[in-house]
C-alpha cells in the first residue's frame, strides 16, 4: 500500500459526504491539491501530509503515519447558515470516515482532529469552512 493509494481512498470517502439539514447538499468536488481559485462548493481541499516512518529491527519499514490537512469550504452569504452547514458537514464527515476507516484497504484512519468553523480568505474571496487533520497509517509493502 502507498500514501498515494491512501490519499485517493480518502478523496473517495470525502466525495461521498452529504447533509440533509440545514440544506440538502453534497460535496461537489475534492481537490487533490489547492486550486488557484475553487469554483465548486461545498468542497474539500487536500493540502498534503506531514508524517513519520517507523522501522522494525533490521531496517525494514513497518509503517508510515501521515497526517493530511484537509480544508472544507462552503459558499453561503448568510454567515449563520454557513456555520450551521459547516457543523453539519463535520458530523457527516466523521460518520463517513468511521465507515471508510480502512480507506479501501490502503490505510487505517487513526484519528481526526478539527478546528473551529472559521472564515477563510481564499483566492481573494471570503469563504466559511473548517480545517481537519486526518491521521492514517499506511502499511509498508
Amino acid at each position: 500500500m502507498s500514501y498515494d493509494s491512501a490519499r485517493t481512498a480518502l478523496s473517495t470517502a470525502l466525495a461521498a459526504v452529504a447533509i440533509a439539514d440545514p440544506a440538502a447538499l453534497t460535496i461537489t468536488k475534492v481537490y487533490a491539491d489547492p486550486p488557484a481559485s475553487p469554483q465548486d462548493f461545498p468542497c474539500f481541499v487536500l493540502y498534503g501530509s506531514r508524517g513519520t516512518e517507523e522501522h522494525n529491527f533490521g531496517g525494514t519499514t513497518a509503517r508510515e503515519t501521515h497526517t493530511e490537512r484537509v480544508r472544507f469550504l462552503v459558499e453561503d452569504e448568510d454567515l449563520e447558515r454557513s456555520a450551521a452547514i459547516v457543523r453539519a458537514f463535520r458530523m457527516a464527515t466523521l460518520a463517513a470516515l468511521r465507515v471508510q476507516g480502512g480507506l479501501g484497504g490502503a490505510a487505517t484512519v487513526q484519528s481526526v482532529t478539527w478546528e473551529e468553523p472559521a472564515g477563510f480568505n481564499y483566492a481573494g474571496s471570503h469563504r466559511t469552512g473548517q480545517d481537519y487533520l486526518i491521521t492514517f497509517h499506511v502499511k509498508a509493502p
